[in-house]
């Protein structure tokens, strides 16, 4: 969501609030949704990049992974293989920069956004906010060979996937006979803060999650004129949670990545403090909204 349709949007809420309510002296507050405090702890070490292409042998692990090659033989891949593959494959696009065609697309529900109860018209806001969010999608780009590959995920970093098996709930390697086909499926996780650095999280450590510092340049908070009224806002909480995300690519038998599809959808529960008027509003929004980066390379 652009910081122009953020600003609107805050400044719809409060106006209604406005009209809808008479505060009691000092602060008053909206009711919050019902919010589930269990919190995963944000993890700090950092994995070791896979420079080179994971060879895949033979194996009984039971780990939850697995491949069926076109003549159906008996391989097993481990989650950890599979990680190995990906992450060798993954890095080397930030290394040799093949150059690709890049989309993007955004997608909310209307039914996905929570707004105080005591908002009137709360479902054409939702609506209107689901809206924001999918014009969010772009038509494709083009990065060029050689060129800047910063955008490919993880982005504005060296690299491109520290991933760790521990962050998966199940891989999938299928040898399609020319390259592996690759499917891996993160376990849901929960935080209580945006992160700082992209690999506090187990997401981070393959997708381009948003962090505290790019919320807080675009949405931290502003101050305007609502009709006759100075009015304030700042954010003061943005707890995300990512829920079934998948990351999907072909990989050559050289370790090249030709395809690759990232599926990051997250749950958002913020929290914002507000003046206008000099009466005092809390206001919270839940949201769900999915991201889905896909990518061909040259």
């Amino acid at each position: 969501m652009r910081k122009q349709t953020f600003v609107i949007l805050v400044m719809t809420l409060l106006l209604l609030l406005l009209c809808a309510c008479t505060p009691k002296d000092g602060p008053s507050t909206t009711a919050p949704a019902t919010q589930t405090t269990n919190s995963s702890t944000v993890a700090d070490e950092q994995t070791q990049i896979v420079e080179t292409q994971a060879i895949l042998e033979e194996s009984t692990s039971a780990d939850s992974a697995t491949s069926v090659p076109p003549e159906n033989s008996e391989i097993s891949f481990t989650k950890a293989e599979i990680v190995a593959l990906f992450n060798a494959a993954a890095n080397k696009v930030k290394r040799e920069k093949p150059g690709y065609v890049f989309t993007t697309k955004s997608n909310a529900n209307e039914k996905n956004i929570v707004l105080p109860d005591n908002i009137p018209f709360r479902s054409a806001i939702s609506k209107f906010i689901a809206s924001k969010i999918n014009e969010t999608s772009k038509e494709p780009v083009t990065a060029d060979k050689g060129a800047n590959h910063n955008g490919f995920p993880v982005k504005e970093q060296t690299w491109a996937s520290k991933l760790d098996p521990s962050a998966l709930k199940n891989a999938t390697c299928v040898d399609k006979g020319d390259f592996y086909e690759i499917e891996l499926k993160f376990k849901n996780e929960k935080l209580t803060a945006l992160p700082n650095i992209p690999e506090q999280t187990a997401h981070g450590k393959a997708f381009s999650v948003l962090l505290d510092k790019e919320f807080r340049a675009s949405f931290g908070g502003f101050e305007a004129n609502l009709l006759v009224i100075k009015v304030s806002v700042e954010n003061t909480k943005f707890e995300p949670e990512y829920k079934d995300s998948t990351i999907k690519c072909k990989v050559d038998k050289a370790g090249n990545m030709q395809t690759a599809t990232y599926y990051l959808n997250t749950a958002s529960y913020v929290e914002m403090d507000a003046n206008a008027g000099n009466k005092n509003f809390v206001l919270d929004i839940q949201m769900e909204y999915s991201v889905t980066d896909e990518y061909v390379f040259n």
